[in-house]
């Protein structure tokens, strides 16, 4: 969940994220610790490269064709979650999830 809709200056404070996986909670908290993954996704989150292209991606890629920007929304996060692991979708499609809630987009 986002804490702001400021998407230029977003840092890791204003991501609420929950790594769930359940039946696997202590695995979670584990790997978490060890590896600091939430904070990896934060910093994923807050790159200006993969959050301004994601953005993009379903914001002003409908000015060029006959979609509109929710039209690119649904088939970017229908692709995501089909291809979870290519491209980071596993990371997009929460991110852009959660700006849709917030209605960034």
């Amino acid at each position: 969940m986002l804490k702001t809709i400021a998407l230029t200056n977003l840092i890791p404070n204003n991501i609420d994220l929950q790594l769930t996986a359940p039946g696997r909670e202590e695995e979670v908290e584990a790997w978490n610790d060890v590896f600091g993954i939430a904070e990896r996704f934060k910093a994923k989150f807050c790159g200006k490269n993969d959050r301004k292209a994601w953005l993009q991606q379903v914001t002003q890629e409908g000015a060029y064709g006959d979609m509109t920007s929710e039209q690119l929304l649904a088939l970017t996060l229908r692709a995501a979650d089909r291809f979870p692991y290519d491209s980071a979708n596993f990371l997009k499609e929460p991110f852009l999830t959660a700006c849709k809630d917030a209605r960034i987009i």
